[in-house]
């Protein structure tokens, strides 16, 4: 796959597979394991290379289609086009253990295997990449949700109880704000204070709200969590929920990939109990700084 991004902006390459086990080393994979897990990849993703860019020292790979913007132009953005190797690592442990049928197994490798849905799994995976072992996690279980909708995973604790979360990828905000910007320096205007972003969160919620049961009958937490790539603004977005969304929605996390912590968030929910209850059983980090 060719890189959807000036070359410019690389400081470093190496081979996917050595990055890929010396990331596995520091969350404590062996390097038998680690290679078991390489060799599990598409062909397609264990080919292309590992990079280091100007705006960071984290290893990334490259792999995803640029964004189209207008007429022959394109961009890319972060984690788009180029996600953190140690990402990849975390989604194939968490799609082994997790993924107990042979058929979501090879769904789950087949949009592993498309540039334009292989984000949509990684982050499928990073969301639920901190569930402890003593918790119980089930993918895309039947008659949770409404009629025939599934919910991507049923989480259920001792501790803080049940949990159903939705996983989204939406892209489309980062290509929207790319084209935006384009189009803003194409007309040469320039202002001392540019114009925010704007937001559809209607577009942001598609397909996910309207999955789940009412909160008033559910059995379970319900919830969302969307990567995004760019921030949002914090009040137009708790408006939203809570004038929206909180009828099916116990809560709603904007995350991000973190090498760190594997996945960190920002978290709107109905309450501070729930907040707290949500971000126990999934082991989130609270500093996603995807708000303004």
């Amino acid at each position: 796959m060719g890189y959807p991004f000036p070359q410019s902006l690389i400081t470093a390459k190496a081979k996917l597979i050595d990055i890929f086990i010396n990331e596995a080393a520091h969350l404590g994979i062996s390097q038998t394991n680690a290679e078991r897990l390489f060799k599990m990849l598409p062909a397609s993703v264990k080919s292309t290379a590992a990079v280091t860019f100007v705006f960071g020292p984290d290893w990334r790979y490259v792999f995803g289609n640029p964004f189209h913007l207008s007429g022959d132009s394109h961009g890319f953005g972060i984690p788009h086009q180029a996600p953190l190797v140690v990402s990849l690592v975390r989604a194939t442990l968490v799609a082994e253990h997790a993924l107990t049928s042979s058929k979501l197994r090879r769904s789950w490798w087949l949009q592993l295997d498309r540039p334009s849905k292989h984000l949509d799994a990684i982050v499928e995976m990073l969301a639920v990449t901190n569930v402890t072992p003593d918790h119980s996690l089930a993918y895309e279980q039947e008659g949770l949700g409404i009629g025939s909708y599934r919910i991507d995973w049923l989480l259920k604790t001792k501790e803080d109880g049940d949990f159903l979360l939705e996983v989204k990828n939406r892209p489309g905000q980062s290509a929207q704000e790319l084209a935006r910007i384009q189009t803003t320096s194409k007309e040469g205007v320039t202002k001392l204070n540019p114009d925010e972003p704007s937001t559809n969160f209607d577009a942001l919620f598609k397909s996910t709200f309207s999955k789940f049961l009412p909160t008033a009958v559910a059995s379970c937490t319900q919830g969302v969590i969307l990567f995004l790539g760019i921030k949002v603004p914090a009040a137009q977005f708790d408006h939203f929920y809570h004038d929206h969304l909180q009828t099916n929605l116990h809560f709603v996390a904007l995350g991000k990939e973190d090498k760190e912590s594997g996945v960190s968030v920002n978290l709107f929910a109905t309450s501070a109990e729930i907040e707290s209850r949500t971000l126990s059983a999934f082991s989130w980090r609270k500093d996603a700084d995807l708000i303004y």
